[in-house]
């Protein structure tokens, strides 16, 4: 008996030794991690975390915690080499712990203010060409919007937002407006692409603007009837209206991959100006004879003509016409 209470004693003994030594050297992965991060060694940070998810992965603070370290450890390696690459890689590996904004305020606005500098960092990038440009331009943009969804008060990211748009305008709206005349002039479909892109951006970067909605509506009026590569599957739209409650929509549809696909009349949607979505109503379109009411498949570089009815609410605007691709990818084609 006093051997086995011995034996008793001796093994809580060890347990105990293990806990202290456990918390002698900075407690569980996750506080030790949160230390590392504290000391700016990210990481370091990242590898408590990674083990701590390992063995608890629905704790509902880890994401959070490998989300700002691994944007932390991209900051860092981006002050260092000014290489935006390794900011960028660093943040798509964040990205993939939090897709949007949390419950917990402080999470939302450390992260919003990462956002801004990531953003800050592309519109210093010097570019290799003019693709490298506009893209560079547009992960600009998209960054500080996406750090104010986080961080709605984030007053960096708002400031150099207006900045952009200020300074952007005019040059968008000129740009428009100088492919639309020369589109007219020598009936090119391309420079009516053009003259949308450049337009859009203008209305986006001061919505309501009267003589940018005037020649987007006449840039439009053009652009809704051309075919462009937008997608695997892509439309346009070559005829319209509306008929006692329904809007009829006359397309053309093709497919640029190199394989057979099918195109699903059920993915097409209007886009209303209320911000609501209208799907295709498979009874009214099936009373047409060019009615697209089930899949069909399409051959590479193939057309496909057909009808779609929607029913709309009445004092409604159809701003735009949607179809979504099988890997998610959207075709858009709005009307005048």
């Amino acid at each position: 008996m006093i051997r086995g209470g011995h034996m008793r004693y001796l093994s809580i003994l060890g347990i105990v030794t293990i806990f202290i030594l456990l918390y002698a050297c900075g407690g569980s992965e996750m506080e030790q991690g949160d230390k590392s991060y504290a000391e700016a060694n990210y990481t370091l940070a990242i590898n408590h975390y990674l083990k701590f998810k390992k063995d608890h992965p629905d704790d509902p603070k880890i994401k959070s915690k490998l989300a700002l370290a691994y944007f932390q450890k991209g900051k860092e390696l981006y002050t260092k080499t000014k290489n935006i690459k390794s900011f960028a890689g660093n943040y798509a590996k964040a990205e993939s712990y939090v897709e949007s904004p949390g419950e917990d305020p402080n999470f939302n606005k450390a992260f919003s203010s990462l956002l801004y500098e990531l953003a800050i960092a592309y519109q210093n990038a010097r570019p290799e060409n003019e693709v490298q440009k506009e893209q560079y331009f547009n992960n600009t943009l998209d960054y500080l919007n996406l750090a104010l969804e986080f961080d709605g008060d984030n007053e960096q990211a708002e400031t150099a937002l207006q900045k952009i748009y200020d300074e952007n305008f005019e040059a968008m709206f000129n740009k428009g407006v100088d492919f639309y005349k020369r589109a007219r002039r020598e009936k090119n479909n391309d420079l009516y692409l053009s003259a949308e892109y450049y337009l859009s951006r203008a209305d986006h970067f001061n919505p309501g603007d009267p003589k940018t909605e005037e020649y987007l509506s006449k840039v439009r009026k053009q652009t809704l009837s051309i075919l462009k590569n937008s997608g695997p599957v892509s439309f346009c739209v070559v005829g319209y209206k509306k008929d006692k409650g329904y809007f009829l929509t006359d397309i053309t549809a093709s497919n640029f991959t190199s394989a057979t696909m099918e195109i699903d009349p059920n993915n097409f949607q209007l886009e209303l100006d209320d911000g609501s979505l209208i799907n295709m109503d498979g009874k009214k379109t099936a009373d047409f004879d060019k009615a697209l009411t089930t899949k069909t498949a399409l051959e590479p570089r193939k057309l496909l003509d057909g009808v779609l009815a929607f029913k709309v609410p009445a004092k409604t605007k159809v701003l735009a016409m949607i179809y979504t691709n099988e890997d998610g990818r959207e075709v858009r084609k709005y009307f005048p």
